[in-house]
């Protein structure tokens, strides 16, 4: 995959990588995971609605911010998914409406 092909977009609590030429899709912060993990999964992914989304100039990573009485912030890589640093904002802030 390279940024050139690449859309990054949300549905739900994901965030989507789709490679265009291949028509390929990477996740972040969904799949199944067996119920023994869930704990340690809920800590490392979203875990409401995703409300938004950011790319950097390089498009090499994307940020996601969620809906939730406590909302994480994910920082991750907009090529293979994966997570680079997860802030955790305050009890109350309500949701991350722009990044």
């Amino acid at each position: 995959m390279n940024s050139e092909s690449n859309l990054v977009y949300t549905v739900g609590s994901l965030g989507v990588i789709l490679d265009t030429n291949t028509r390929k899709q990477n996740i972040f912060g969904g799949g199944i995971v067996p119920e023994s993990n869930l704990k340690e999964y809920k800590e490392h992914c979203h875990t409401d609605k995703v409300l938004s989304l950011a790319l950097d100039p390089e498009k090499k990573l994307a940020a996601t911010g969620q809906i939730g009485n406590r909302p994480y912030i994910f920082i991750w890589d907009a090529l293979s998914g994966r997570m680079n640093q997860e802030i955790r904002l305050p009890k109350d802030t309500m949701g991350i409406g722009a990044l």
